[in-house]
């Protein structure tokens, strides 16, 4: 899923550097959290594996969405609600998160991934689900990578109307 600023900033590094093929598909940087989402996350977190009580992360996650919530990691230990998630199996939790873009990839402060964690509390349908979806992911980052090489390639950079293009992408966003 591609964001305005995905957009934008991959249709402005091209005109800079038109061959550069390190673009990804990754989610846009988020503006910061304030202290008080950070405090309440955190405390969530926490109060999954103190108390296994995953009833607050829901809330907040159902309540605040938004990548830069889903992508939390945890002030201490790294772990993001997405791990949370995995670690306890919840496969409902998993395909929502996923269907909103979280990253698979984040590594909490031990280097393990969200994929580790299902692998070591045992949750195979987790690990599956998580497998194909980032090999999906990946084939298509290629395939919009390829296109949009061929699309620029064919293109003079100097012509593209950027302020055109963020004014239909916000108009049919």
């Amino acid at each position: 899923m591609f964001y305005l600023e995905d957009v934008l900033s991959i249709v402005k590094s091209t005109k800079i550097n038109r061959h550069d093929s390190t673009s990804s598909c990754v989610m846009p940087e988020e503006s910061i959290l304030t202290e008080e989402y950070q405090v309440a996350l955190d405390e969530s977190i926490n109060l999954v594996f103190s108390y296994d009580d995953l009833d607050p992360l829901l809330d907040l996650i159902s309540s605040e969405g938004g990548p830069k919530i889903f992508n939390y990691q945890h002030s201490l230990s790294g772990v993001t609600p997405f791990m949370v998630f995995v670690g306890k199996g919840r496969v409902g939790d998993i395909f929502m998160l996923l269907s909103f873009g979280v990253d698979c990839h984040l590594r909490a402060n031990d280097g393990k991934t969200a994929l580790d964690w299902a692998e070591q509390e045992n949750q195979t349908e987790a690990v599956e689900i998580i497998k194909e979806h980032m090999e999906k992911s990946s084939s298509s980052c290629e395939e919009q990578q390829h296109l949009l090489d061929k699309y620029l390639s064919t293109v003079d950079l100097e012509l593209i109307d950027d302020v055109l293009i963020e004014q239909l992408l916000n108009k049919y966003a």
